[in-house]
């Protein structure tokens, strides 16, 4: 399913989220509702720091995302912070090395994902097809034409093709769950919808700007392929069934 059905599917069924709503308290004369909505992110990141699991503490380093440069949150409290210590909890858990295979390609033109993380997902997710687009990528990043090919290969013979799109969207509205919302706060800051259509459009929001170069790999890759190199032509094809149907895209 393309990734923009599933989002205008989120939007169109937000009045089936509608839960019975918390009772707000006073707005502080203090604090904007602008200020409020950012304090009351803040306050689910914290509760989410304190717990053991690595999904809550994954959820809390997505939501921590704007945060990254604010000098005036502490360092523990901050995504790569609360990354690693999701790492340290789920070190066999692949959703949390795919966000972090995630974060380490923002914004890169160097070779990316690193060696170390490449190595995690193929070792806890090796029948997937989106663990060896990345290593194709970081591949085509050092011109390793070698890896590169292998790597489209492995790809080639996965069993399916998750993204994990709709796994961190899961995360992210799980873990904003952690904290009551006011609908007084939602209302006031403009927002339409209700609290439940809030948390998952943060959550997609947060989820679909999240690096995902393995697309970008194989499309590089198979646009200049040899029409003649019928081997690399199967290849490209079975990647291409695969993501048809399998994954969230």
């Amino acid at each position: 399913m393309k990734r923009c059905i599933l989002l205008l599917a989120t939007l169109l069924a937000l009045p089936a989220f509608a839960q019975p709503l918390m009772t707000a308290a006073p707005l502080t004369p203090e604090l904007t509702p602008e200020r409020q909505l950012t304090q009351y992110r803040h306050d689910q990141i914290n509760l989410l720091a304190l717990r053991a699991d690595a999904h809550s503490l994954l959820a809390a380093a997505l939501l921590a995302g704007p945060d990254a440069a604010d000098k005036s949150r502490p360092a523990a409290l901050k995504p790569l912070a609360l990354l690693k210590r999701a790492q340290e909890i789920g070190a066999n858990d692949a959703l949390v090395w795919w966000v972090t295979a995630a974060n380490e390609c923002r914004g890169k033109t160097k070779a990316c994902p690193s060696t170390p993380t490449l190595q995690k997902l193929e070792g806890v997710d090796a029948q997937n097809g989106a663990v060896w687009a990345l290593s194709l990528w970081r591949a085509q990043l050092a011109k390793d034409d070698v890896t590169a090919r292998a790597a489209l290969t492995s790809a080639a013979q996965a069993k399916r093709y998750n993204d994990y799109f709709g796994a961190i969207v899961a995360a992210i509205y799980q873990g904003q769950s952690i904290l009551p919302m006011s609908s007084g706060l939602l209302n006031d800051t403009g927002q339409d919808a209700s609290i439940d259509g809030y948390r998952l459009i943060m959550a997609a929001n947060i989820a679909i700007v999240l690096e995902q170069p393995g697309y970008l790999a194989i499309y590089k890759f198979c646009k200049s392929a040899n029409a003649k190199d019928a081997a690399l032509v199967a290849d490209c094809v079975a990647v291409a069934k695969m993501m048809a149907s399998s994954g969230s895209m």
